[in-house]
């Protein structure tokens, strides 16, 4: 059993590539910008940019459309079972 392919330093190193590819993906979209820490030379400030800013006021003006539709169509117990089910497909994509 080879403990680097397996172990939880694996699985770490899984989440930070997944995690760079989609910064770097946004950050080609111009969504976000990067400016080097003022006191730490190895870090990066990560700052939304007015096309992040306007698309994150989209999305949230968007899901709350979504969450109005779905209080006023569905009853509570539906509710639980989309959540659960969103759940489950949210978790199928990220591994």
């Amino acid at each position: 059993m080879n403990l680097l392919s397996t172990g939880p330093q694996s699985e770490l190193n899984r989440y930070q590539t997944m995690t760079n590819a989609a910064f770097m993906k946004i950050e080609r979209n111009g969504l976000v910008e990067r400016q080097p820490h003022p006191s730490d030379r190895r870090a990066w400030q990560v700052f939304l940019t007015d096309a992040g800013r306007a698309r994150h006021a989209q999305l949230r003006e968007n899901s709350e459309e979504i969450r109005n539709v779905l209080d006023g169509t569905l009853e509570p117990e539906e509710l639980a079972i989309v959540q659960k089910a969103l759940d489950r497909i949210a978790e199928a994509f990220s591994t």
